[in-house]
C-alpha cells in the first residue's frame, strides 16, 4: 500500500482500487493490438468527434452481436422446420418408451384396460367422448344404412324369386317341383314386413341415438361428456337384445343367418364407430351375442322339431344354419375382440403419453423459467432492473449506437455517497487476506441490507469502498433520455421534460415538482443511509489489528449521467461532476465523519454540521464543506445487528420469501396432475382429443389421406410402421390361428352332414342331395365302407374354403415370410424408412388373398368336384375375415386399404361371375340348387358390400383419428421445442451476458448452488480462491482530469466506451481477463481466470502463499519443492508474457485514438506486478468479484507512480522476462518497508 491512497478519486466518478492513488483522474485504461484492429488516426477523431463509434467496435462483445448470436442460438436449437420432420418426429419420437411402458403399467388396472385412479379414468373418457362425438353419429346412419341395405336384399330376392318361380299355372311341373323345394329350403322373406317394422325400428334407433348424442355433447348441464357412452352402449345393447329376439321369434329356421349377418355388421360398426371404451363394452355386446345365440338354439330347435318333426326338412335346415354360421360369428368375434383390446391398450397409452408430455412440457418451461429468473435476478443484482428489462427487450444484444444512447441517462437532484475504511491499508496488511474478505463481506452486508430500508440504490464497491446513490434508480428521480439531436446548448436552453418517478417509500410524486423538492428528498435519504451504515459498521466484527479501520464517508448532491461502460464485465456507471465531488468529499474527510459540501447543507440543513474551514479540491479550487461526527448522531438510533438484517436478495432467501421464484412442483405422477382440479381435467383431456378439423384441413390433402408435405407423410407413416410392429405379428398369428380353425369347422361340419346323409330317411337323403350335392350321399356312404376313416380332403371338403396341402404349404409359406421380412426391415439399419414394413404387409396379405380366391374358383371349376348349392356362402367370411385381420392388425394406411378391397373385389366377382353364368344352363333343367345359389349369392354379395362400407369408414376414421394424433404430437413437441429454444436461447445469452460481468467459474457455483433458491452469506463468503503466480496490470488514462471537466459528459462517456470496446477485443486475443473498471482505469489480470492459473481452495493455505511465491522468484526454494517450484516459475512466465503483450498493445492502440474536441491522443499509463492474491464475491447486493492482497496495492503503485506512454513494472516481472529492455526506474517501498527496484518499459 502507499501513502498515495488518501488521494484516490474518481475524476469519472468512480474510485480507485485499494493501494492506488488518484492522479489526472485515476488508473487508466490502456489500449493497444495490432493496426488491424484499430481505426486510423483522423477517422478516428472524426468519429469520436460525431459521437458515433466505428462499426469496428460494435462487432468486438457478443453484446454487440445480436445477429451472430441469434443465429448461433437457432443453429444449436432443434426448431422444427418442414424438411426436419422427418428426423425428428419419425421412429421413436412416436414409439413406446420403455419409461413410458413402466408408467402404463403403474397407472393401469385390469391388463391395462382401466386407470387406477376414478378421476384419471374420468378425465380419459370425457375426452374420448368429445374426439368422438361425430363418429358416434355416423355409426347410428351406418346402422340406419344397414337397415336399407336389408330392404333392398330383400327386394332383389323377391324380384328372382318373382322372375324364376312365379305363382303362374303355365309354369312347367319340373321348374315348379324346382321352385317349391327351394322354397321349403329357404323362405326368401316379407318385403312387407321389412318396410312395415325393420325400417322403422332402425330408424326410431337411429333418431333417439342421434338425438341423445347431440343433446348430452350440446347440453351445460352436462358436464361430463362421458355420459355420451353410456348412453350409446345402452341403446345398441337394448336395440341389439331386441333385434336379436325379434329375428329369432319370426325366423324359425332362417334365423341363424340373418342373426350372423346383424351381429357382424352391428358389433363391426359398434366397434369403429361408438366412441365407448371399446373392449369393455365391446366384450358386454359379444358375450350378450353368444349367450343369446346358444341359448336360442336349443329352444328354437325344440319348438321347430315339436312343430314340423325331428326328421322334418325345417329342423335340419335349423341345425345345418347353426352348425355352419356359429364358426363365422365366433371367428369375427375373437378377432374383433383381440383387435378390440389392443386398440383400447393403445389409446390409454396415447393419453398417458399425452398427459407425460404435458407434464414433461411444463416441467422444462418451469426450470427454463426458474433458470432464467435467476439469472435475471443475478443480472439485477449487479445493474439496475431498468437496465436489465431494456436489455432483455433487445435480446441481450447492442446492435446499434442509439441502443448503447438508449441505456443511458442525464438525472438531475441526484446524491451520491462514498465510503470507505480509514487505515484499511495497515489493516489488510496485518490480516490474511481471508480474513479482510470475509471482514468485507460481513460489513457490506450490512451496508447492502439498509440499503433496502432506506430506499438507496447501491452503484458498486470498489475493494472497501462503497459508492451508493438516491436519485437514479430509488429515490425521486427526474431523468432525461439522451437525445442525439440535441446540442449541449440547446439542452441547457430547452425545456426538460423529466420522467418523473418514485418508489414507494417516497410518497406520490406530483408532476409540478421541482428539482429543488426532489434534491432536498434525496439527500435527505442519503444521510439518513449514511448515519445507519456509520452505526451498523460498528456492529461488525473487526480481526485483531493495530490499526482497526474506520469508516468515513463523502456525500455531495447535483446532476449526473449514468450508463454502461465496456462490454466485458461491463458495469453500470455514473458520470459527472457531482461523483467527482463526492469522491473527493471521502477522501478528504475523516474518520467516524460524514463529510459534505455547502450544496448538501443548504439542502439537509436540520443536521449538527460543524463547518471547516475552506479547502483546495482537485478540479474545483477553493470550497467551503461540513462534517457530521458521528457523536452527534452515535444516540439517534439503535445499532442493527448483522443477524437481524434481513432483506429481500434472492441469493439470501429464507422460506420461500420469494414467491416469484417458487415455481410449483412438476406433477411427476400424471394421477395426481388429473386429480388435482377441474381447469387441470380440462387441460389433460386434450391429451384424448386431436387437432381440430380446420387446423387438421391445413395440413392435409385428399379429404385427409396425405399430408401436403411430402416429408410429413413419410414421417407418418414410418412413426405409424413402428406403433403396429407388434400388431402385425399378432395379425401373422391369428391368419394361422384361422386356417386351422377352418380344418376344424370342416370337421365338424362333416359330422354334421355325415349325420344327415347317412340317415335313410327320405327328408334326409333329399336335404342331404339338395344341399350338398348329389355326390354327398355317395361320399356319405364311401366312408362308412371305410370304416369310417376320414381323410384330409374328407376335412377340406366340409370347410370353409378347400385347402389343399400344395395350397396350405403357399398359405403357411406367405405368412411365415410375412414375419420374417417385417422384422427384417424393423431391426435391420439397412432399411432406413420403416413404412416398407406397410407395404410388406400388404402384398403379404393381397398374395394371400389371390391364393385363396384361386383355390376356392378351382374347387368350384374341377371336374372331380361337386359344388354345394350354398357355395357363395363361404365366399363372404373368407373375405371378411381377411378385411378384419388387415384393418386391424396391418397399420396399412387407407390408401393401400382401399385398393386391397377393390383386389377382393375384383376377384370376388371376377371368379364367383363366371361360375353362375356357367350354372345358369342348370336352372334351365329345372334344377333347384341354382335357385339356392342364387339366393345365397345375392344375400353374400349385399353382406361384402355392407361389410366393406363399414371396414372402409371404420379405417377411414381410424387413419383420420392416427393422423390427427400424429399432427398433434407433432405441434406439441414443435410447441415444445420452440418454447425450449426460446427459453434456452435467452437462458444462454443471459448466461453469456452474466459470464461478461463475472467469471463463469463463479457464474456456475452461484447458479448451483441455488437450487433451493437461498444461498446463504456463508456461501458466498466460502467462495473465495487464493492465485499463486498471477500477474495484474492497472492502466490509467493521462490527464483525465482536465478532459472530463471541459467535455460533456455523454462524449466523455462515449470515449471511454469507444476505448473499452478496443481493449476488451484485446483481452481474448492475449488471454487476458477484465477485471473491472474504475472511471477512466482499467484493471485486468492474467492467472486469476485465463491463463496458466494455480489456486488454492483452502483459506489456510493463502497465508503461506506470499511466502511460497517470493521464495520462488527468489530461487531460495528446497530441492524437494524445486518441482512444484518450477511449474510456478513456469507458470508465472507465461502470465506475465501474455499480459505484457496485452499492454503493449494498449499503450500502442491508444495512441491512436483521438479525445474528442480536445483532439489529443490518449496516453496510457501502464503498471504491471506478478504475485498473489485472493479472490472472491464482496457484497450481496450488485455483486462485484473482487482481489484483495499486497501484491494488487503494488501492481496500483505502478501505475501511479508510473510514467505516461510507458509500461512501469515491479522487478518479479523483470525477473522473470530478462529478455525484454528494461531500464531502472526507481526504488519504491513495499508494505513490509523493504525497498524494490522497479523498471520501464518503452514501446
Amino acid at each position: 500500500m502507499t501513502a498515495g491512497r488518501k488521494e484516490r478519486g474518481s475524476e469519472a466518478g468512480r474510485p480507485a482500487p485499494s493501494g492506488r492513488g488518484f492522479e489526472d483522474g485515476a488508473v487508466a485504461d490502456a489500449l493497444g493490438g495490432s493496426a488491424a484492429h484499430l481505426p486510423q488516426g483522423p477517422d478516428q477523431a472524426q468519429l469520436v468527434e460525431s459521437n458515433e463509434p466505428p462499426d469496428l467496435f460494435m462487432s468486438m462483445h457478443p453484446l454487440l452481436q445480436a445477429k451472430t448470436l441469434f443465429a448461433s442460438s437457432r443453429a444449436s436449437s432443434s426448431y422444427l422446420v418442414d424438411g426436419d420432420v422427418t428426423q425428428l418426429y419419425s421412429g421413436d419420437a412416436l414409439d413406446d418408451t420403455p419409461l413410458e411402458n413402466r408408467i402404463f403399467r403403474d397407472r393401469t388396472t385390469c391388463f391395462g384396460l382401466r386407470f387406477k385412479l376414478l378421476s384419471v379414468e374420468r378425465v380419459f373418457l370425457n375426452g374420448r367422448a368429445r374426439q368422438n362425438k361425430y363418429v358416434v353419429v355416423v355409426g347410428y346412419a351406418l346402422v340406419f344404412f344397414l337397415s336399407l341395405m336389408e330392404v333392398l336384399k330383400t327386394w332383389l330376392l323377391k324380384k328372382f324369386k318373382d322372375v324364376h318361380c312365379p305363382d303362374i299355372e303355365d309354369n312347367s311341373a319340373e321348374t315348379d317341383f324346382s321352385c317349391s323345394k327351394a322354397e321349403s329350403f329357404y323362405s326368401y322373406g316379407a318385403f312387407a314386413y321389412q318396410i312395415t317394422y325393420i325400417l322403422p325400428s332402425y330408424g326410431l334407433f337411429t333418431v333417439l341415438g342421434i338425438a341423445s348424442h347431440v343433446y348430452i355433447h350440446k347440453s351445460k348441464r352436462v358436464h361430463d361428456k362421458a355420459w355420451a357412452m353410456l348412453a350409446t352402449f345402452v341403446l345398441y345393447f337394448v336395440f341389439g337384445l331386441a333385434l336379436y329376439t325379434a329375428t329369432i321369434l319370426t325366423r324359425e329356421k332362417q334365423w341363424p343367418d340373418i342373426f350372423l349377418n346383424s351381429a357382424v355388421q352391428g358389433l363391426t360398426v359398434y366397434l369403429f364407430f361408438s366412441g365407448t371404451p371399446t373392449f369393455s363394452s365391446f366384450s358386454v355386446l359379444s358375450i350378450l351375442t353368444l349367450v343369446v345365440y346358444f341359448v336360442a338354439f336349443p329352444l328354437s330347435y325344440r319348438h321347430v322339431t315339436t312343430k314340423f318333426g325331428e326328421k322334418s326338412t325345417e329342423a335340419l335346415e335349423l341345425k345345418t344354419n347353426f352348425s355352419q354360421d356359429t364358426y363365422p360369428l365366433l371367428l369375427t368375434i375373437f378377432i374383433e375382440l383381440v383387435g378390440a383390446y389392443i386398440s383400447e391398450v393403445s389409446r390409454r397409452k396415447q393419453f398417458l403419453r399425452g398427459v407425460i408430455m404435458i407434464n414433461q412440457q411444463e416441467e422444462i418451461i418451469q426450470q427454463k423459467a426458474k433458470n432464467e429468473t435467476i439469472q435475471k435476478d443475478l443480472l439485477e443484482n449487479m445493474l439496475p432492473s431498468s437496465i436489465v428489462s431494456k436489455l432483455q427487450e433487445q435480446n441481450f444484444a447492442v446492435q446499434s449506437w442509439d441502443q448503447v444512447r438508449s441505456l443511458s441517462q442525464r438525472h438531475s437532484g441526484v446524491c451520491i455517497m462514498f465510503a470507505e475504511l480509514e487505515g484499511f491499508t495497515a489493516f489488510s496488511a496485518e490480516v490474511s487476506p481471508p480474513r479482510v474478505m470475509e471482514y468485507l463481506n460481513d460489513l457490506f452486508y450490512v451496508f447492502d441490507s439498509l440499503c433496502e430500508e432506506h430506499d438507496v440504490y447501491k452503484v458498486e464497491t470498489v475493494a472497501d469502498q462503497y459508492v451508493a446513490a438516491v436519485g437514479v434508480v430509488t429515490g425521486k428521480m427526474l431523468s432525461e433520455e439522451l437525445s442525439r439531436d440535441l446540442s449541449e446548448n440547446d439542452r441547457q436552453k430547452s425545456d426538460v421534460k423529466f420522467a418523473m418517478d418514485e418508489t414507494s417509500n417516497g410518497g406520490s410524486a406530483r408532476s409540478d415538482e421541482s428539482l429543488l423538492g426532489a434534491s432536498t428528498f434525496n439527500t435527505v435519504r442519503m444521510i439518513d443511509f449514511a448515519k445507519a451504515i456509520m452505526r451498523g459498521s460498528k456492529c461488525v466484527e473487526v480481526p485483531s489489528s493495530s490499526v482497526p479501520p474506520m469508516l468515513r464517508i463523502g456525500i455531495h448532491t447535483g446532476p449526473c449521467m449514468s450508463g454502461i461502460v465496456g462490454t466485458k464485465n461491463l458495469r453500470f456507471c455514473l458520470f459527472g461532476d457531482t461523483m467527482n465531488t463526492a469522491a473527493r468529499m471521502d477522501q478528504m474527510g475523516r474518520a467516524d465523519c460524514i463529510h459534505t459540501t455547502e450544496d448538501v447543507i443548504d439542502l439537509a440543513p436540520g443536521e449538527a454540521w460543524e463547518k471547516l474551514r475552506r479547502i483546495d479540491v482537485k478540479g474545483k479550487g477553493l470550497m467551503q464543506t461540513y462534517l457530521l461526527p458521528y457523536s452527534a448522531f452515535e444516540k439517534d438510533g439503535e445499532n442493527p445487528s448483522v443477524s437481524e438484517i434481513c432483506f429481500e436478495n434472492p441469493l439470501l432467501l429464507k422460506d420461500g420469501r420469494h414467491k416469484n421464484l417458487q415455481p410449483g412442483p412438476a406433477p411427476h405422477l400424471p394421477d395426481e396432475a388429473l386429480a388435482a382440479t377441474p381447469s387441470n381435467r380440462s387441460k389433460y383431456e386434450e391429451c384424448a382429443t386431436p387437432v381440430k378439423d380446420s387446423v387438421y384441413k391445413n395440413y392435409t390433402k385428399h379429404l385427409g389421406l396425405a399430408f401436403k408435405k411430402f416429408e410429413w407423410e413419410k414421417a407418418y407413416l414410418d412413426g405409424e410402421a413402428r406403433l403396429v410392429e407388434i400388431e402385425v405379428y399378432i395379425g401373422y398369428f391369428l391368419y394361422v390361428l384361422v386356417l386351422l380353425s377352418n380344418l376344424l369347422f370342416g370337421y365338424i361340419n362333416y359330422v354334421l352332414h355325415h349325420s344327415i346323409c347317412t340317415d335313410s330317411s327320405l327328408t334326409a337323403v333329399e336335404f342331404c342331395q339338395l344341399k350338398f350335392g348329389e355326390l354327398a350321399v355317395e361320399q356319405a356312404q364311401d366312408i362308412d365302407g371305410r370304416d369310417g376313416r376320414l381323410s384330409y380332403n374328407d376335412i377340406i371338403t366340409y370347410s370353409l374354403f378347400r385347402m389343399t396341402p400344395a395350397s396350405l404349404g403357399i398359405l403357411l409359406g406367405l405368412n411365415a415370410l410375412g414375419p420374417l421380412t417385417h422384422w427384417f426391415i424393423h431391426r435391420k439399419n439397412c432399411v432406413k424408412s420403416k413404412y416398407w414394413a406397410l407395404v410388406n404387409v400388404w402384398v403379404i396379405y393381397t398374395a394371400k388373398l389371390i391364393v385363396i380366391f384361386v383355390i376356392m374358383y378351382l374347387s368350384l371349376v374341377m371336374p372331380e368336384q361337386e359344388k354345394n348349392a350354398d357355395w357363395p356362402w363361404g365366399w363372404g367370411p373368407v373375405l371378411v375375415t381377411q378385411a378384419l385381420l388387415l384393418v386391424m392388425y396391418s397399420g396399412v394406411p387407407m390408401t393401400l386399404y382401399c385398393a386391397w378391397w377393390c383386389i377382393a373385389t375384383a376377384l370376388y366377382y371376377g371368379f364367383s361371375l363366371p361360375v353362375i353364368l356357367q350354372d345358369k344352363a342348370l336352372l334351365d333343367e329345372g334344377a333347384s340348387m341354382y335357385l339356392i345359389t342364387i339366393n345365397e349369392y345375392i344375400k353374400t354379395s349385399i353382406i361384402v358390400f355392407c361389410m366393406g362400407v363399414i371396414l372402409c369408414l371404420g379405417k377411414y376414421s381410424k387413419e383420420i383419428n392416427t393422423r390427427k394424433r400424429f399432427l398433434q404430437r407433432v405441434q406439441v413437441l414443435k410447441q415444445q421445442d420452440e418454447i425450449i429454444r426460446q427459453k434456452t436461447r435467452t437462458e444462454t445469452i443471459q448466461h453469456e451476458f452474466l459470464e461478461n460481468i463475472i467469471p463463469p467459474s463463479l457464474v456456475k457455483k452461484l447458479e448451483s448452488g441455488r437450487e433451493d433458491l437461498s444461498v446463504s452469506l456463508v456461501r458466498l463468503k466460502t467462495m473465495t480462491e487464493t492465485h499463486l503466480g498471477m500477474c495484474i496490470l492497472y492502466a490509467d488514462l493521462v490527464g483525465f482530469t482536465t478532459f472530463s471537466a471541459q467535455v460533456d459528459p455523454f462524449k466523455v462517456f462515449t470515449f471511454l466506451n469507444q476505448l473499452f470496446h478496443i481493449f476488451d477485443s484485446l483481452c481474448d486475443e492475449h488471454n487476458a481477463y477484465k477485471l473491472e473498471t474504475v472511471g477512466d482505469c482499467y484493471v485486468a489480470t492474467v492467472g486469476l481466470v485465463t491463463g496458466e492459473r494455480i489456486n488454492l481452495t483452502s483459506p489456510k493455505e493463502s497465508d503461506s502463499a506470499r511466502e511460497m511465491h517470493r521464495s520462488v522468484m527468489q530461487s531460495t526454494v528446497s530441492c524437494d519443492a524445486l518441482s512444484s517450484a518450477g511449474s510456478m516459475r513456469s507458470a508465472s512466465s507465461v502470465n506475465i508474457r501474455n499480459l505484457l503483450e496485452f499492454a503493449k498493445a494498449m499503450v500502442r492502440g491508444s495512441r491512436q485514438v483521438m479525445k474528442p474536441e480536445v483532439r489529443t491522443p490518449a496516453i496510457m499509463r501502464v503498471g504491471i506486478h506478478s504475485g498473489t492474491c485472493l479472490s472472491g464475491i464482496v457484497g450481496t447486493k450488485n455483486l462485484k468479484f473482487t482481489v484483495l492482497g499486497e501484491d494488487i496495492d503494488i501492481a496500483a503503485q505502478m501505475e501511479h507512480e508510473g510514467k505516461p506512454d510507458a509500461i512501469h513494472a515491479s522487478e518479479d516481472v523483470a525477473f522473470l522476462l530478462p529478455k525484454e529492455r528494461w531500464v531502472k526506474f526507481k526504488l519504491i517501498e513495499r508494505s513490509d518497508r523493504e525497498p524494490m527496484q522497479t523498471y520501464l518499459l518503452g514501446v
